[in-house]
């Protein structure tokens, strides 16, 4: 049964850890590939940073130069732990809560560590609380950074996807530079070098893009035209859907016979999504194709 449950676990792209009391228990593939001292055995590494005040949570870690989100849930002592490659990419309200959570447990950690800064230390700090604060001042930047840096888009590793196709999947959700929900207003646009990167290292596999919103049309052409396969569009849809009650309201229909029913107001915003994929139908090159 043990052996069916790892074999499981060995097929998920994201690194999947077991740890009780400190302690690696269990370690899927994809852990060991992103951190190999992740071993059964092993103390759990220092840069994997788990949230103090419970036995779930969500935040990022670096190893190196490398920065990992993760979330990860518990109980009796044992927590399981979900990580990947951090993309440079807009954050989840819950990624973003369990970053700046981590931030201020950071801060804290600090003050405790080496006290005030009221300019009148009459104590010597020690070499251990200075080492401690540092390290974690450290990672605190890293947070700092990673944040500014969430504007830039997507940049998936072309090494990392190479990995990841290698486990034998069918299509691939490799960012590019693309961004879930609202484009900043500097975003740079998709980077097609990365992605023809990513298209060498994994053989041309059909390549899917997350936050086709908002993108403009020649460069979601472009990339269709560079092996772009499927392209996913949802804040699109949810705007239209949106901007069609708004108007719906704003022209007193719900005052025509029949307009109060919810069945005749849900289908005014419909009408306005149907129209808005068919746009994209087109715009996609995916018209009479199944």
């Amino acid at each position: 049964m043990q052996e069916s449950i790892q074999a499981l676990l060995d097929t998920f792209p994201e690194g999947i850890v077991q740890v009780q009391d400190g302690m690696v228990t269990a370690a899927n593939t994809m852990a060991a590939h992103y951190l190999s001292q992740l071993e059964p055995g092993r103390p759990l590494p220092e840069e994997v940073v788990l949230p103090r005040g419970g036995t779930m949570g969500a935040g990022i870690f670096m190893s190196g130069a490398s920065r990992y989100t993760y979330s990860c849930a518990g109980k009796d002592g044992k927590q399981t732990i979900l990580f990947r490659p951090a993309p440079q990419t807009a954050l989840t309200g819950r990624q973003l809560g369990g970053t700046l959570r981590q931030m201020r447990t950071f801060l804290g950690e600090i003050l405790a560590e080496v006290g005030p800064a009221t300019g009148d230390a009459k104590e010597e700090l020690s070499a251990d609380a200075f080492g401690k604060s540092f390290h974690r001042l450290l990672r605190l930047m890293d947070n700092l950074d990673y944040l500014y840096r969430s504007s830039a888009g997507e940049l998936a590793d072309p090494k990392e996807c190479a990995a990841i196709v290698a486990l034998g999947v069918d299509a691939l959700a490799a960012g590019i530079g693309n961004i879930h929900g609202k484009y900043p207003a500097d975003w740079k646009g998709l980077n097609f070098e990365r992605l023809a990167e990513i298209q060498s290292s994994t053989n041309a596999i059909p390549l899917v893009l997350h936050g086709g919103s908002g993108i403009p049309e020649d460069q979601i052409k472009k990339a269709v035209s560079l092996g772009v396969s499927k392209i996913n569009v949802n804040t699109e849809c949810g705007i239209a859907f949106s901007d069609a009650l708004k108007e719906y309201y704003a022209q007193r229909k719900e005052e025509e016979p029949k307009g109060y029913d919810p069945r005749v107001i849900m289908n005014y915003g419909m009408d306005a999504v149907y129209r808005m994929v068919c746009g994209k139908i087109q715009l996609f090159g995916s018209q009479n194709k199944a």
